[in-house]
């Protein structure tokens, strides 16, 4: 470079009568002189105004060429007659504007300001630069945030913990009360279960909160049910030893009396399944009472629970990620809690509950009436499929139709996509392989009147099919019903014959982690619009659940049946009709 800079001084000389008589021009040249910009830095960055291994730089550019500078190479000589780079000279000596910027000085980067000079005259001849190194900063940025996620990780492993020990707690009196539900469930004429004491959230018993007033309840339900199941038993077994007094009597009069004497013996069979359904219904009172209250005081700490650990999950952000898997976690059980309680709400309103035989009289909160109207099945199933899809997918299973009916049938949209769903899952689950599922429906009419009683018994279908012919035949005339099967055949294990007759019963279930409510509660469905729900084995292995519904829905014909009994053994006649 064969240019200088200055820093030119004109002072005028004056005579002793104020006369000028000359101009004094010095001046002061600034290439490779380190005392103005040392003087600077001196100025600008005095003790501490920057970290301890921070140093503060000027530099003089005579255009983009730096003629004087206390920024050092990589040898730490002074880096005079570097350049600086394009960027800033666009901005500073092509547009005259300021550069304030992070920027790349020499050998590091630095945290700059540019300015451009000009001289006497107005023409743009250099600038000057004033900076620090960024490095020091940004070693304390990156100290300063790994103390914060330290932090942060530390209060989120704790927070993890202290909820999970929060629901560990609450889950010890509701696996109490789950085992003894259970319990009566599995042996519903053992006598003497109780919940007592509930386990405590702290190391004392657990005395006058929410979950130990609905234990308490629930053993008092216990024992008013076992009090009424005696009452029952023992007028039951009065009226069977009346019925075989009246039965031994009648068998040694004329061929009249023994066909009454048949009658009054299934007239005891009738009488042996009311008796049963009254102590089922008897034991969902007990149930819709406290999965109301459960329901309620459970589903709020859990929704809470939930909620603040997806806050968490919120707030962490990425720095959650060391505990994603416990998070996961939480939420997954407290889902579980959830599905339980829904589960057991949902079967506490079974339909089937709704009306007692005798008087019609209400024993439990039910849905409601079914909102019935005119469905094609094959719609209803085309929908279904939808629904279970990704399950079938899951699985690998494959799902085939052979779907020949044209009758429509009377029945609630909801209730029956809700049976063919619990069908269908029962169907993927049981298939242990990848299986090809299959969904059949066809027009059958049904041989009808009083029927047997049974939720899960199947219709006398001898008018269209004689070889049911096996199935009892009802006690009342029979006439020819029109109405839709439906079929969800599998391949899998199928269901052993010892069980076939408990599969239809509540909370019975050979999965791990099922609730045994899902069959009862299609039977209920199906039942209450005068249809059935049994079940087959499929040629070769495997489970058919074969559904039949009549066109026009026939409900509460139980009922009928269970007044039509009651008359006829009031007025000592015979059931047929006259």
């Amino acid at each position: 470079e064969n240019r200088g800079m200055l820093l030119r001084a004109l002072v005028p000389i004056l005579d002793g009568e104020g006369k000028l008589l000359g101009a004094l021009d010095a001046g002061r040249l600034l290439n490779r002189d380190p005392r103005l910009v040392d003087e600077i830095r001196d100025l600008l960055y005095g003790p501490g105004t920057l970290p301890e291994d921070g140093t503060g730089t000027i530099t003089l550019f005579l255009d983009d060429v730096r003629i004087a500078t206390n920024v050092t190479d990589a040898s730490g000589e002074r880096a005079l007659g570097t350049r600086a780079s394009l960027e800033v000279k666009r901005q500073v000596i092509g547009n005259g504007e300021r550069y304030i910027n992070r920027a790349f000085v020499v050998r590091d980067w630095f945290v700059a300001a540019y300015a451009p000079l000009d001289s006497l005259d107005g023409q743009r001849i250099g600038m000057i630069y004033a900076g620090y190194p960024q490095a020091p900063y940004a070693r304390l940025y990156r100290e300063t945030l790994t103390h914060i996620s330290l932090v942060l990780i530390a209060v989120s492993l704790l927070g993890v913990l202290l909820v999970w020990s929060s629901i560990e707690r609450l889950m010890q009196p509701i696996r109490q009360i789950r085992r003894v539900v259970h319990a009566v469930r599995d042996t519903p004429s053992q006598e003497g279960l109780r919940i007592g004491p509930l386990s405590s959230l702290g190391p004392a018993q657990r005395h006058g909160d929410e979950l130990d007033e609905l234990a308490e309840e629930f053993d008092a339900m216990l024992a008013r049910l076992e009090a009424h199941r005696h009452e029952i038993q023992l007028a039951a077994q009065t009226l069977e030893a009346q019925v075989e007094d009246r039965t031994r009597d009648l068998s040694a009069q004329t061929a009249t009396l023994r066909e009454r004497s048949q009658a009054l013996e299934e007239h005891v069979r009738l009488l042996r399944e009311a008796r049963a359904r009254l102590l089922t219904r008897e034991k969902l009172a007990a149930l819709g009472e406290l999965t109301a209250g459960i329901g309620h005081e459970i589903n709020n700490p859990a929704a809470v629970i939930l909620g603040h650990v997806e806050l968490i999950e919120v707030i962490l952000g990425e720095q959650a990620e060391p505990v994603r898997e416990e998070i996961a976690t939480i939420i997954h059980q407290v889902e579980r809690i959830r599905a339980l309680v829904d589960n057991l709400r949902q079967y506490a309103r079974d339909p089937l509950a709704s009306n007692d035989i005798g008087d019609g009289n209400s024993l439990t909160p039910s849905l409601g009436a079914p909102h019935l109207s005119q469905i094609h099945p094959d719609e209803a199933i085309h929908s279904v499929e939808v629904l279970v899809r990704h399950a079938l997918d899951h699985h690998g299973h494959q799902l085939q139709h052979e779907l020949a009916a044209t009758r429509l049938i009377e029945a609630d949209r909801a209730q029956l996509t809700q049976v063919l769903v619990n069908l269908l899952i029962n169907a993927i689950e049981m298939a242990p392989e990848p299986d090809t599922l299959c969904i059949t429906s066809r027009d059958r009419d049904a041989a009808l009147a009083v029927m047997n009683g049974e939720p899960n018994s199947r219709p006398d279908t001898s008018v269209s099919a004689p070889a049911s012919a096996s199935v009892p035949a009802p006690t009342a005339e029979l006439a020819p019903v029109a109405g839709v099967e439906i079929r969800v055949i599998d391949h899998g294990a199928g269901v052993p014959e010892h069980l076939k007759s408990r599969i239809f019963t509540p909370f019975f279930t050979t999965r791990a982690n099922g609730s045994g409510i899902g069959l009862s509660v299609s039977s209920g469905l199906i039942t209450q619009l005068g249809g059935r729900l049994w079940l087959e084995d499929t040629p070769g292995g495997g489970a058919t659940f074969c559904l039949w519904l009549p066109c026009i829905a026939r409900r509460h014909h139980e009922d009928d049946q269970g007044r039509h009994l009651l008359e006829t053994l009031s007025a000592g006649g015979s059931s047929r009709s006259p």
